[in-house]
């Protein structure tokens, strides 16, 4: 949060090395909520002041989220493709808030319609839930061995 302010401190002053960390942290989500138009603000403002770098990251991240917008309403309309591409996005927060639930809603749909890369990630992430399921329950009964465990790293 403090990283944060100074930063943003700095940009209002000019500073365009400044301008492109705040695109970057409303990009990325990390120190600030995840937030695409004010990353393509902060980006297109560093671009005024000259960073051409910023151009081509407002202009990356302006089509990514164009591209969603089209896989979304193509997945609304039965696309099994574009329902998987959807669902990949919200999987792995490219460039969308991370959601594990809709990437499930969509990789289940997506397969349901036949798309065989979706029903490979939902047998893929049964068997994550279910290891990780497996491990919280070894957690639960072994509380010492678990901490001694950790302890280790």
């Amino acid at each position: 949060q403090k990283a944060m302010e100074q930063c943003l401190k700095a940009a209002s002053q000019g500073d365009v090395e400044a301008m492109v960390m705040m695109g970057e942290y409303y990009e990325e989500g990390d120190v600030a909520e995840m937030d695409c138009l004010q990353a393509i603000r902060w980006y297109r403002l560093a671009a005024e002041h000259g960073d051409n770098d910023a151009v081509w990251k407002a202009k990356e991240l302006e089509e990514s989220i164009d591209q969603i917008m089209v896989w979304k309403h193509a997945a609304e309309q039965g696309n099994a493709e574009a329902m998987y591409h959807l669902a990949d996005s919200y999987d792995w927060g490219w460039h969308i808030k991370c959601d594990l639930e809709k990437a499930a809603y969509w990789y289940t749909l997506a397969a349901e319609h036949g798309e065989s890369r979706a029903e490979r990630r939902t047998i893929l992430r049964s068997d994550i839930e279910a290891s990780f399921s497996s491990c919280v329950t070894m957690i639960k009964v072994c509380p010492v061995r678990s901490r001694s465990v950790k302890n280790r790293r």
